[in-house]
């Protein structure tokens, strides 16, 4: 259970995400008792469920697992609002393995590139247009500091911060930058942005994201998270109400696909993956590790994959029933 980007045990090694706060994925396994469910929740919950499941083995084979990073761009003088941009970072050893695709990637330099503008290039149209749209915002906000909106002095301090370059290093780790899809999402700032992306979300086959990022836009996908939901709740313990999460060996027979199964190291409780349950191994003992549907599962692909996350005494396995989000969306 490595990740891709560190070579280590746990993502969390990393900088966190401004958007996403997954190093501090609490578990409480006090489970607030069940609703009572009427015969049509019941048949619109395993309809989705299906609906989940069908989405999921489709997605096998598509799309590239990415760890966010925010780039803090820009400080609002007044409000002390900070700018950020959403992108994904690669190590060398990602960039190296030849199993491993980075779609939409821009090499950089021992981790350091000599312009932020110039970054988006080899992007999707939507993510670059999301990327230099924030920018541009950036740019326009800087100049406000400077003199009045419409005034000559604006202007010419508006073409001056255009025409500066914005250097930025990533840290010697980092060989390439690619694309975020959920980044881009959250990023769009204009209605025709945030709805080309949810177009994009719903039908392309090559999107950026980490773990997390999946199974909250496979959620999305099939109706079970608003996008006001996504952007209230940035954090995913919130988003998915992990902190209300199951230990494994106490509701593995119980488990359904579709369900959530999530892995920390045991010594830290520091979170490590996520994915979808499909079924249970085959192999003969107590307790039969699952087989998922999963992104970003270890160093070995890049893309959606069945896979199978194996039970050790370095990891500690959690579960969350798909019937508690279902009955929220109901």
């Amino acid at each position: 259970m490595t990740s891709i980007y560190n070579n280590q045990s746990s993502p969390v090694n990393q900088q966190p995400p401004l958007h996403i706060q997954i190093d501090s994925l609490a578990i409480d396994t006090l489970e607030p008792p069940p609703a009572k469910v009427t015969s049509n929740q019941s048949t619109l919950r395993t309809t989705l469920r299906q609906n989940i499941m069908k989405r999921l083995n489709q997605a096998v084979g598509q799309h590239t697992w990415g760890d966010q990073f925010e780039i803090p761009v820009h400080e609002d003088l007044k409000t002390g609002e900070i700018t950020s941009l959403g992108l994904s970072l690669y190590n060398h050893d990602a960039v190296a393995n030849q199993n491993f695709n980075q779609n939409h990637a821009t090499q950089v330099s021992c981790g350091f590139t000599e312009n932020l503008r110039q970054l988006a290039d080899q992007w999707p149209p939507i993510e670059k247009a999301i990327f230099n749209h924030a920018l541009a915002l950036k740019d326009m906000a800087e100049a406000d500091e400077y003199a009045p909106k419409g005034s000559g002095k604006h202007l010419q301090a508006l073409k001056q911060i255009q025409a500066r370059a914005l250097p930025f290093d990533f840290g010697e780790l980092t060989s390439k930058v690619g694309s975020n899809a959920y980044a881009a999402l959250m990023n769009a700032r204009t209605t025709e942005h945030q709805q080309d992306m949810l177009t994009r979300i719903q039908t392309a086959d090559d999107l950026v994201m980490n773990c997390v990022q999946f199974v909250a836009l496979t959620l999305h996908q099939e109706g079970i998270l608003s996008l006001d939901a996504l952007k209230q709740n940035q954090d995913f313990t919130q988003l998915l109400s992990l902190n209300t999460a199951i230990p494994y060996k106490e509701h593995a027979k119980k488990l359904k696909p579709g369900d959530l199964v999530m892995v920390y190291t045991k010594d830290s409780h520091e979170f490590c993956h996520i994915a979808f349950f499909r079924s249970h191994a085959s192999q003969k003992t107590t307790e039969k590790p699952p087989r998922v549907i999963e992104l970003g599962g270890n160093s070995e692909t890049s893309h959606v994959r069945k896979g199978q996350i194996q039970i050790t005494d370095e990891f500690e396995l959690y579960v969350k029933p798909l019937k508690t989000l279902l009955n929220r969306s109901i």
